[in-house]
């Protein structure tokens, strides 16, 4: 549902289309909890959410994001130390180098065509 598609009374978004607009948000993973990546998974897929952790109780580099539209914007929380992720043709990252977190640190990335770009990372270990 567009904005302009939105019942108003004045300025004001009745109650029930504030509900769908939401409910339209939690969809698209736009709000609601962050989805977990399966672990050990070297190419998880983004669709429809863009707030994810990692879990991998082994180490795991992960080579490129599955199902990610252009335009895309996801952030990683990585919830273990034990992933990787790699500087590759479908991944560049800040510096062109493999980026090794540790726990509670933080990636953006956003998709440009066919290639994920580092749009900024926090390191918080």
């Amino acid at each position: 549902m567009a904005w302009e598609d939105t019942k108003q009374d004045g300025d004001l978004i009745l109650p029930a289309d504030w509900n769908a607009m939401v409910t339209n948000q939690k969809s698209l993973g736009l709000i609601g909890a962050p989805q977990t990546f399966e672990d050990a998974d070297a190419t998880p897929t983004v669709a429809n959410y863009r707030v994810f952790r990692t879990a991998n109780t082994g180490s795991t580099t992960i080579t490129n994001f599955e199902d990610g539209a252009d335009g895309q914007e996801i952030v990683i929380q990585f919830n273990d130390s034990n992933t990787i992720i790699q500087n590759n043709a479908t991944i560049k990252l800040q510096g062109g180098q493999n980026f090794a977190p540790a726990q509670y640190d933080v990636l953006l990335l956003s998709k440009l065509s066919t290639v994920w770009i580092e749009g900024g990372r926090s390191l918080n270990s």
